[in-house]
């Protein structure tokens, strides 16, 4: 999954978390129970929020998963306070 933008009239109406739950659903139906990645970016706290609702957690140890440069460790710092609800 990549990119799940929902234009701005349209949010608030839960569609983030429906297209979410709808794409996780169908890539275990596609490829059984393994390892997800979504990339994202630091200032993307509402993103980060909706993947953690999901079930994602940070990947900490894995420096380069699915081909990403993990940056995670660098950006928990400054978004830990942000997501401390979620985590």
């Amino acid at each position: 999954m990549r990119w799940v933008p929902v234009k701005s009239e349209y949010q608030g109406l839960g569609l983030r978390r429906a297209l979410i739950a709808e794409g996780v659903k169908r890539m275990v139906e596609i490829e059984g129970d393994c390892m997800m990645y979504i990339p994202t970016q630091i200032w993307s706290i509402r993103a980060i929020q909706l993947y953690i609702w999901a079930g994602f957690e940070f990947e900490t140890v894995e420096s380069n998963p699915c081909g990403y440069n993990n940056q995670t460790n660098e950006a928990l710092p400054h978004i830990q306070h942000l997501v401390l609800c979620y985590l």
